[in-house]
């Protein structure tokens, strides 16, 4: 089983593990940490209403992005801890624990408006 869906964002700085993301405020970092996380309930919702059911382990989840500027992907990966989490809790996927989610992968996709594909994938 497969899953694609596309969002029009990438995580803000202050969740990426970065000098600017250093600088922000643990109330910033809150309030985008909550709405990077109800982005992965909403979209882990998405799919279940859609038909999808829960994925069953192993599966694999892929990250490609886009954004105005080159963004360090390794910070970068940081910065959907949070999504993935909201996946979790919604149930599309069951754990995000290694022996369950054996692959997580950040591709970049060139300069455009902040834009992330994210498949999961049963292997």
């Amino acid at each position: 089983m497969q899953i694609r869906f596309e969002m029009d964002w990438i995580p803000p700085a202050s969740l990426c593990m970065n000098g600017r993301s250093r600088k922000a405020t643990s109330g910033e970092r809150s309030r985008d940490n909550g709405f990077v996380r109800s982005q992965g309930v909403y979209f882990g919702n998405l799919g279940l209403e859609g038909g999808y059911p829960a994925f069953t382990p192993p599966y694999e989840l892929r990250l490609t992005v886009r954004n105005q500027r080159k963004v360090d992907l390794d910070n970068l990966l940081i910065g959907y801890k949070s999504f993935i989490d909201g996946l979790v809790e919604s149930g599309l996927i069951p754990s995000d624990e290694p022996d369950q989610l054996s692959l997580i992968s950040i591709a970049w996709d060139g300069v455009d408006s902040p834009w992330t594909a994210v498949e999961i994938e049963e292997i």
